[in-house]
């Protein structure tokens, strides 16, 4: 039985649900934010021009350079872009990997950030981050990394290729019990309480044919 525990709640506003993309203005509008540059990867970048359409008037450009390896020049690029727009914020649109290089220019240059989530990978409620690899690789944990809100709506998912749907959860559960079942137990930080919560979610997720692996689209 569990009866006593102690757990720190990070600080980041949640806006979930269908249509939720609607919120970017007045999210922006919460955290203050009136100077903006967008962070994407190339692929993302007519996802990312439509999305932060009700907020066009307060963006200063598009910072196309997110990959995998979370690159040492993206970084470079990214914050030298705030620092000469003198952005008071910035909209990430992606998965991990913009997500990632997000958390790593927010942790040092301290301004908020909102995180517009396309995919399952939870990296931004993680508050560890890094960028580049071997020798260049700099890293560190913050909740200075973390998004001011991050904002999941079902419906920028529905177009991902069903490998990424289905492989994602299950890379994100992997990391048990350090980071137990993706978001639930990242976002409170593997408390007793949350780990046995999460635990019927992290079975769900890993057990075969338990994930749809159709489009979504196409159902």
């Amino acid at each position: 039985m569990i009866s006593n525990f102690t757990y720190r709640s990070d600080p980041v506003r949640i806006v979930f649900g269908a249509g939720a993309i609607a919120a970017l203005r007045a999210e922006a509008d919460f955290h203050k934010i009136s100077r903006l540059l967008v962070l994407c990867s190339p692929t993302r970048t007519a996802l990312a021009r439509k999305l932060i359409a009700p907020v066009a008037e307060r963006c200063l450009g598009f910072c196309e350079t997110a990959g995998q390896t979370m690159p040492r020049d993206a970084f470079d690029r990214i914050v030298g872009d705030i620092k000469r727009a003198d952005a008071n914020g910035f909209i990430v649109i992606g998965g991990g990997s913009p997500i990632g290089l997000a958390k790593a220019a927010a942790a040092t240059t301290g301004i908020p950030y909102i995180a517009v989530v396309t995919t399952y990978s939870g990296s931004e409620m993680a508050a560890r981050w890094y960028i580049g690899v071997a020798e260049n690789r700099i890293d560190g944990e913050s909740v200075a990394a973390l998004p001011a809100t991050a904002i999941y709506d079902p419906e920028l998912t529905l177009d991902l290729p069903p490998a990424v749907s289905a492989s994602t959860p299950i890379r994100s559960c992997r990391a048990w019990p350090r980071k137990p079942c993706a978001f639930l137990a990242r976002a409170c930080r593997g408390s007793c309480r949350i780990r046995a919560i999460s635990r019927p979610g992290r079975m769900r997720f890993t057990r075969p044919g338990s994930l749809g692996i159709s489009a979504p689209r196409s159902a």
